[in-house]
C-alpha cells in the first residue's frame, strides 16, 4: 500500500509551503480515489484506501493454502493441517510492530488476521506464501493466471 507522510511545522493554521505543494501534488495523483488522511500531533498521513478482500479472493487464500499444506505434508511425510500452515505464513509475513505514538518505541508485536486485510495487502500476502513455498520447498503455487481453462 503507498503511504505518504509528512512534517511539517503549522503557522497560524497553515502547513509550510514546501508540504503543502507536496500534499497537493499526492492528491491530484490520487485523484477521484477513496483516501485515508490521518492527522496526528507529530505527522499527517496520507494513505489509498483500498476495498477488504474479497470473498472469492479469501477462497482462494484458502485453495492456496491448502495446495501447499498438501504438498508440504507429501514432500515431509508430516501430517499438517492446513489451519496450521496458513498461522505459521501469517507469523512469517503479517507480523506487526507495536509503536508508543508518544515515544516512537516498539512495544511488541502482534499478527494481524487475515479478515482486516485490503485486497492488496492480501494479494501480498499470498505471493509472499507463493514465493516462500517455491522458494523453500520447490513447491508452485498457482494463481488463477496460471491456470488454463480447459474445455468441457
Amino acid at each position: 500500500m503507498s503511504r505518504d507522510t509528512y512534517i511539517s511545522t503549522s503557522k497560524g493554521g497553515k502547513l509550510n509551503d514546501k508540504t503543502r505543494t507536496r500534499i497537493k501534488e499526492t492528491l491530484e495523483h490520487w485523484s477521484r480515489k477513496k483516501i485515508i488522511v490521518t492527522i496526528t500531533d507529530k505527522e499527517i498521513v496520507i494513505k489509498k484506501l483500498y476495498g477488504s478482500r474479497s470473498l472469492p479472493q479469501n477462497s482462494l487464500m484458502h485453495l492456496q493454502l491448502q495446495i501447499f499444506t498438501d504438498a508440504l505434508n507429501e514432500q515431509t511425510g508430516n501430517d499438517f493441517l492446513m489451519e496450521k500452515i496458513k498461522e505459521i505464513c501469517k507469523f512469517k509475513f503479517l507480523k506487526e510492530d507495536v509503536v508508543d505514538e508518544k515515544t516512537g518505541e516498539v512495544i511488541g508485536q502482534y499478527i494481524q488476521p487475515t479478515r482486516d486485510l485490503d485486497k492488496l495487502k492480501m494479494s501480498e500476502f499470498m505471493n509472499k506464501v507463493a514465493d516462500y513455498a517455491m522458494n523453500e520447498y520447490r513447491i508452485k503455487i498457482p494463481f488463477p493466471e496460471d491456470v488454463l481453462e480447459l474445455p468441457i
